[in-house]
């Protein structure tokens, strides 16, 4: 009897355990009613059940192990809150979800565990109501991080650039409302207390995918219009968008632009700039270029650096092919008239390079066409005066200089070895013409003398 009673006592058995037992032995007892004691048990003839009853208290039992564990899930989702923190004094951020998504992950395996589980039928109901909740929670926690990680991007765009609002005006406007609605929402999120109260009130999902439709449409309207700056001035191609939009949205003010100019061109640390006009009308005016190395090379037209920025970009790049073209000429000519020391001292190391590589080209044409004609020491007096060349230069590296010209010297010694090396294998290769293929497939400098303009070759190719 001990193991009927204890049955009967237990305390997971609930009211449709209860009706299931009467269906079971066909009899009618109330068992919450004083009367149902040991001695009803036995006038109902409960012990010829013994069995059944084992049974159904035992699935009462695990079923009470779902109803506590479905207890503990509710209970969680009552008080976890969602953790929020200020964000540039005026709005509010979801700071962590780490907490949200470890709960969902264990209530998501929870669920399916009980569902598996052939005595959760009674519960089936409300194991479905939970599982969509959760989805549901899951999918505007992170729809609600997708829209921040956008939102925040975009508001120090839009918010904190007044040019960038000029030039993209219906953008702005529709930053504006996604802005307002995102603000609003997620003061709706912190009134609520909880995760579950704030992602679960109605139109908080719907809001958030409508945000982020917008939010896409005015980042693609953004990328653009970035395009547009990069085709009119093909080096912001160099520029991440957020230097680009940097550069952009400080346009007023040229001196912005000096973080990223080396960016833009390579060798060129900065511009050098001074301001030039009337009180309260003074604009910026690039006048030289800085390069890493303390060299100075002073512009042969100024450029005013005002309007739009990639439009005073080109006019600087402009500029800087012509300056370096006309100093290139007078840097070639004053090769041929001065000492090797004074004249790398005097000139920029690219022209010093440039320069030489050009009087080589002369050299070693001039060579070959004599090889052509019949000289046949030619090519190996050549490579003589290399050799000389590369003998001054090493004591000019051994000699007292400063450090940038000691740099142009060893960067030039090694351009010329090089050139020294392709002698030797044009020699060795008994290279008699111009027209030799193992002429023809070096890098060759030549000064095109009708247009003032250096060309580079290689094969039949300029």
């Amino acid at each position: 009897m001990m193991p009927l009673i204890a049955d009967l006592r237990n305390p997971a058995m609930r009211d449709r355990h209860w009706k299931q037992l009467m269906e079971e032995v066909n009899k009618q007892f109330d068992p919450h009613a004083d009367s149902f004691t040991l001695e009803l048990v036995l006038d109902l003839g409960l012990e010829h059940h013994q069995e059944a009853i084992a049974a159904l208290s035992q699935a009462a039992a695990k079923e009470l192990s779902i109803e506590e564990a479905l207890s503990k899930i509710e209970n969680l989702w009552e008080t976890l809150p969602l953790d929020l923190a200020e964000y540039k004094g005026d709005y509010l951020k979801l700071r962590s979800v780490d907490d949200v998504y470890s709960a969902l992950e264990d209530n998501a395996v929870a669920l399916s565990t009980m569902k598996a589980s052939r005595y959760a039928v009674a519960f089936l109901s409300t194991l479905d109501t939970w599982e969509r909740a959760l989805s549901h929670i899951s999918e505007t926690v992170e729809m609600l991080m997708n829209v921040q990680r956008k939102w925040m991007y975009l508001e120090s765009i839009f918010v904190g650039s007044e040019d960038i609002r000029k030039q993209l005006p219906t953008e702005s406007s529709i930053f504006d409302a996604v802005n307002a609605a995102y603000c609003k929402t997620m003061r709706e999120l912190q009134d609520a207390g909880t995760a579950y109260k704030g992602t679960m009130a109605e139109g908080v999902l719907d809001g958030l995918n409508t945000m982020d439709e917008k939010l896409d449409k005015i980042q693609k309207s953004l990328d653009e219009y970035l395009e547009t700056k990069r085709q009119a001035f093909p080096r912001f191609y160099f520029l991440s968008n957020d230097d680009l939009l940097e550069i952009l949205g400080q346009a007023r003010d040229p001196l912005a632009v000096q973080p990223h100019v080396r960016k833009c061109f390579e060798g060129i640390k900065s511009l050098e700039m001074k301001e030039v006009g009337k009180e309260g009308r003074k604009v910026h005016e690039a006048v030289g270029l800085n390069t890493p190395d303390k060299e100075q090379v002073p512009l042969a037209s100024s450029v005013i650096c005002a309007g739009a920025v990639e439009a005073w970009l080109l006019g600087i790049e402009n500029a800087m092919c012509t300056t370096m073209a006309q100093l290139l000429f007078k840097c070639y000519a004053d090769m041929k008239k001065t000492k090797r020391e004074r004249w790398i001292k005097e000139w920029a190391g690219q022209l010093s390079l440039c320069s030489g590589q050009v009087a080589w080209t002369v050299e070693c044409t001039k060579a070959l066409h004599a090889m052509s004609e019949g000289q046949k020491t030619a090519m190996r007096q050549a490579r003589k005066k290399q050799t000389t060349l590369l003998t001054k230069l090493c004591d000019m590296v051994r000699g007292n200089l400063g450090a940038l010209d000691r740099k142009k010297v060893v960067n030039i010694l090694t351009v010329e070895v090089h050139s020294r090396d392709t002698l030797d294998r044009m020699v060795k290769a008994n290279c008699a013409s111009v027209n030799d293929f193992e002429w023809l497939l070096q890098l060759r400098f030549y000064w095109e003398a009708g247009t003032d303009r250096c060309l580079v070759r290689q094969t039949n190719t300029t």
